[in-house]
């Protein structure tokens, strides 16, 4: 007898079904965080999107105005305080009175007007297990501050309540832990900490930080150059250990930001044979270790004749910009070795510079086109060179092996030299804004506090 086919049109919508509901159930994870109703573990909060793009939480007066708390005590500050986490401070019992802050007041507004000081915060609650309590000393902006204010991943990574403070990679030291008996840190450690899936509560005067995520400061690296190294650092380390290998020749497209600038040395000191790196700041690559500096406003580097010949090609470029239009020189040009010999495409950024899922449906599109598709293809097809996508881990182990590196002399935490700013209403929009231009040469920094500040 005939055999029925399994590969009907159902079938095939059915597997585009559980796709989406793959890609929903990740994004929940992101999503869900570590929220508590009277410490029974449930999850009280969910957040609900609204034509305006403004999240409200269940159960919120629906007649709440964003702007009513400007000059008033923060009533969106309930869910404040947590670097990474929500759970932060609040009017309770647990709360420790009151701190200077910087927030903002809405999603997909003007800077100008949103970003505010705030004088009397709430102080975050006191720290439970496996958390600490420190005093902010410097915080360091990425590219995720302005992705939350716009609101391009508003999916996963929208604030709790409003208004928020931004913010998520700090050195601090610690006035209070958690668990003495069971904490890694004490009273008086200088650690530093990386935002958990979004940048929020670090542009404060105090934070609470996951232990599971933070590691003590690099001796060799001040405040305010370590406080550059979570995000950046740590996504730089992870691109090299994930893709790079001991002798190759290795491109880096955007070699002067806040990972480039990482980039260079760690893949020096993880056995590159020959790095080459594009920005204008040239004198800043060289400095950095780099063989080559080019800058791309005098010369493309996919035309460069050394780069043409068969020793001159190069193993790997990794992409710190994002775009497609590299990719697609990448795939077309004779200056990278294709996937028959061993040639590979990393990109930080995907092919778009600010990433947008603002759904389900735009990030189960973005995982087929930008991640799985193209990575699936460029193994079999090995004409062209394999490309990949890499995300950063967000561990506190590696973090600490980062910082290792840094004591060795192996990597310096670089600092944009306009930073620090201030921490003043006028110096974080300074700071939002040089960070949004995506011209800053190393870490933009905003230092909140003095180090002998610790109580």
């Amino acid at each position: 007898p005939r055999v029925p086919t399994r590969f009907g049109t159902m079938n095939v919508l059915r597997t585009l079904g559980a796709l989406v509901l793959i890609s929903h159930h990740l994004a929940l994870g992101c999503e869900k965080s570590f929220d508590k109703d009277n410490g029974d573990g449930h999850l009280i909060r969910k957040i609900l999107k609204f034509r305006t793009g403004v999240p409200r939480e269940i159960g919120e007066d629906k007649s709440y105005d964003l702007h009513e708390t400007r000059d008033s005590e923060p009533r969106g500050a309930v869910s404040q305080g947590l670097v990474g986490l929500r759970g932060g401070g609040d009017n309770s019992e647990k709360s420790m009175g009151f701190m200077r802050a910087v927030t903002i007041e809405r999603l997909r507004g003007d800077l100008e007007t949103d970003l505010q000081m705030r004088l009397r915060w709430p102080r975050p609650r006191n720290p439970e297990k496996g958390e600490v309590l420190v005093r902010v000393l410097a915080c360091s902006l990425a590219p995720g501050d302005l992705r939350v204010h716009r609101g391009d991943c508003d999916y996963f990574q929208a604030p709790p309540s409003f208004p928020y403070i931004p913010g998520g990679d700090i050195c601090g030291k610690v006035v209070k832990v958690g668990d003495p008996a069971t904490s890694k840190f004490k009273k008086g450690d200088t650690i530093i900490s990386i935002f958990n899936m979004a940048p929020r509560n670090g542009l404060a005067q105090y934070a609470l930080v996951k232990e599971s995520i933070a590691t003590k400061k690099p001796t060799k690296a001040t405040p305010i150059q370590a406080s550059g190294l979570p995000s950046s650092a740590l996504a730089a380390m992870c691109a090299i250990e994930k893709n790079m290998r001991k002798g190759d020749r290795v491109l880096i497209i955007g070699g002067s930001g806040g990972v480039g600038s990482h980039l260079i040395q760690l893949a020096k000191a993880y056995g590159a044979s020959y790095v080459a790196a594009t920005s204008t700041a040239t004198d800043l690559l060289l400095k950095l270790g780099a063989d080559r500096a080019i800058d791309y406003r005098s010369e493309n580097w996919w035309e460069i004749p050394e780069y043409q010949t068969r020793e001159g090609k190069f193993d790997i470029i990794i992409d710190t910009v994002g775009g497609i239009s590299s990719w697609k020189r990448a795939k077309t040009c004779k200056c990278v070795k294709n996937g028959f010999q061993g040639g590979r495409y990393a990109t930080t950024c995907g092919d778009q510079p600010y990433l947008e899922l603002h759904g389900v449906v735009s990030l189960f599109w973005w995982l087929i086109r930008c991640v799985f598709s193209r990575d699936w293809w460029t193994r079999l097809w090995r004409f062209v060179p394999k490309w990949t996508y890499t995300m950063m881990d967000m561990d506190g182990e590696k973090l600490q092996r980062l910082c290792g590196l840094v004591d060795e002399g192996s990597v310096q935490a670089i600092v944009d030299p306009t930073s620090p700013f201030p921490f003043s209403r006028e110096g974080v929009l300074a700071a939002l804004k040089l960070q949004d231009s995506r011209r800053n040469h190393g870490k933009v920094v905003v230092k909140v506090s003095q180090p002998w500040h610790v109580s």
